[in-house]
């Protein structure tokens, strides 16, 4: 079984992640801020940064869009 990766990275301008049916919650990413995913989860240490930029942002990526943070070595 092979992994899917998707990366987003802001160019230019700002990209606002909407989550819920009513996207009642966002998250904003900046230029040059970078988001990447693949099927097998997400580094901890990606965990850490996006707790740094919003406390509460990293309760809303495991729990609103079922992101888990337990790929690879702890770093």
């Amino acid at each position: 079984m092979s992994a899917t990766f998707e990366t987003f990275i802001v160019l230019e301008g700002k990209l606002e992640f909407s989550l819920n049916d009513d996207g009642g919650q966002k998250i904003v990413l900046s230029k040059w801020d970078t988001f990447s995913w693949n099927d097998r989860g997400l580094l901890p240490a990606i965990a850490r940064q996006i707790e740094a930029i919003d406390p509460n942002a990293l309760e809303v990526f495991k729990t609103k869009m079922g992101l888990r943070f337990d790929a690879g070595p702890e770093v």
